[in-house]
């Protein structure tokens, strides 16, 4: 089981990374940003409640450099999130150990 380690708002990030924006090459395509996939964190529905996000809403992760769309997967472990790190702007390679820490904030909405 994993636990959510120190802050009440940090979660352990459980990443892939996507094709797209894999190497500099790919981030110059023309064809690409079409394929690239869009940026999603997925959080345990427990974990999601308890940080006051809700499917579809928009968060930022403390690391990353994008903004990221909240789904919840009951499946992950609570303390866990999932997301295409390379996507969400996390640098991070597959050399990176363990599960690295994250934060995520609300981004405000624009209008009603």
């Amino acid at each position: 089981r994993f636990s959510s380690g120190g802050g009440p708002n940090e979660l352990q990030l459980l990443w892939n990374t996507a094709i797209h924006g894999a190497d500099h090459l790919g981030s110059r395509s023309a064809q690409f940003p079409e394929l690239r996939p869009e940026a999603v964190i997925e959080l345990n529905p427990a974990d999601a409640k308890r940080l006051g996000f809700g499917p579809g809403d928009r968060v930022r992760i403390s690391q990353g450099e994008a903004e990221a769309e909240v789904r919840l997967n009951p499946e992950l472990a609570p303390g866990v999130a999932y997301g295409a790190a390379n996507v969400l702007g996390i640098k991070l390679d597959a050399q990176t150990e363990g599960l690295p820490q994250i934060e995520l904030s609300a981004v405000e909405k624009d209008g009603p």
